[in-house]
């Protein structure tokens, strides 16, 4: 008796387990169905782009990924010559003189450049001998990471912010659904530890772009 009664019980066990087995299937077809209806109900970055019409957020988007994005905004190391006495025919000379020593003074502290000073330079008049010191500034490993590779005249220009676009001001279709011109505004943003010098070109916060629709989609011109 007690042998059918077990043998009566592991049937019951097989059977609830195989009923088990058997509505999993569906239910994860179910799920898997449900997830693939959502995946394609919602629309991607890619189709807007490459619709017809753009609208603000999709020219912004495509503005953003592209190299106008995140353009550096330069400033100079400058060489400095000190004169000892102060030249009288250059009456602005010690404010100039000496905001540029407090700039570089701040750069040293920060660590991103040294400052190597030069032999006596000296000419003269009949009245007296002016001494002349040039001090060179030179970069560290650490300004070295800021350097910009178009150095002109012989300056070193080092990145000093990045321009960022912010929004859309306007849009004008030029083709229609082929061309559009755009125009946006920039602000600074990322400053380095050289942000404290003077910019090396004038900047523009309000600029202008072209959007032309090719056939993998909306790109800058």
């Amino acid at each position: 008796m007690k042998k059918l009664i077990y043998f009566i019980l592991i049937l019951g066990i097989l059977f609830v387990g195989c009923t088990e087995n058997s509505a999993s299937p569906a239910k994860s077809e179910n799920s898997s169905s449900q997830t693939n209806s959502e995946t394609s109900s919602s629309p991607t970055n890619t189709e807007k782009i490459q619709s017809d019409k753009l609208t603000r957020e999709d020219a912004l988007k495509i503005l953003k990924d592209s190299k106008l994005n995140h353009q550096p905004v330069k400033g100079a190391l400058t060489t400095l010559y000190i004169e000892h006495p102060i030249d009288v025919n250059h009456p602005t000379r010690p404010y100039e003189e000496n905001q540029l020593l407090n700039t570089m003074g701040e750069l040293k502290a920060k660590k991103v450049i040294y400052i190597v000073t030069l032999n006596t330079i000296r000419y003269g008049n009949t009245d007296q001998f002016v001494h002349e010191y040039k001090q060179e500034t030179h970069l560290t490993d650490e300004g070295k990471k800021y350097l910009e590779t178009n150095n002109r005249n012989g300056e070193t220009l080092v990145r000093t912010h990045e321009l960022e676009i912010e929004k859309i001001t306007g849009m004008v279709e030029e083709i229609p659904n082929q061309k559009v011109k755009v125009e946006y505004t920039l602000i600074q943003t990322n400053p380095t530890p050289f942000s404290i010098l003077p910019n090396y070109d004038p900047i523009k916060l309000e600029n202008s772009a072209t959007l032309v629709k090719y056939d993998d989609g909306w790109r800058v011109q």
